[in-house]
């Protein structure tokens, strides 16, 4: 379905479990960047060690693996020695997403999820410049100035409302 798949379009995403089943490991042997998703902090380098080494053991070049940290602190600058002793990590290019916090929170239980994709919020405006630079690495960006943009540049953190969503109620 896969091989299928990339020969129909430009770019293909398969998201797959944590568990590498045969499926798994068919698919991360065909794919052009394995982005391995993971938490803050140093306690998930033994598990992402794990899951990068074996795929490598499966034939995955080390150059096409990527480590996205999810929830990430905006405060906090990133470690690129984190990992980079790990079989396969270290050459992974490190990609990270930033939490939201109670902002997201509030949005997605007001039902408005749509309105994340506003510029401006700081855990929508990660999300896209990390997917622009994965797409420009791939040679998939599109054609738009706000793809440009956001594959250039660094997220522009929008300062914290004491309140958040709060202050608009009256």
């Amino acid at each position: 379905v896969i091989e299928l798949a990339a020969r129909e379009f430009d770019l293909v995403i398969v998201d797959t479990s944590t568990t590498f089943t045969d499926a798994v490991a068919q698919a991360v042997q065909l794919a052009d960047r394995l982005v391995i998703v993971s938490g803050p902090g140093s306690g998930t380098v033994s598990s992402l060690a794990r899951m990068s080494g074996l795929a490598i053991r499966l034939g995955v070049a080390r150059t096409k693996v990527a480590r996205l940290e999810n929830r990430a602190d905006a405060r906090s600058k990133i470690d690129y020695s984190l990992g980079r002793a790990e079989v396969g990590l270290e050459a992974a290019r490190a990609y990270r997403v930033f939490d939201g916090g109670r902002e997201v929170a509030d949005l997605l239980a007001a039902g408005q999820a749509y309105d994340l994709s506003e510029p401006g919020y700081l855990f929508s405006d990660s999300v896209g410049a990390t997917l622009a630079q994965l797409l420009a690495e791939l040679g998939c960006l599109p054609e738009c100035e706000e793809a440009q943009i956001a594959a250039e540049g660094e997220v522009v953190r929008r300062p914290r409302s004491l309140f958040g969503l709060r202050r608009a109620a009256r």
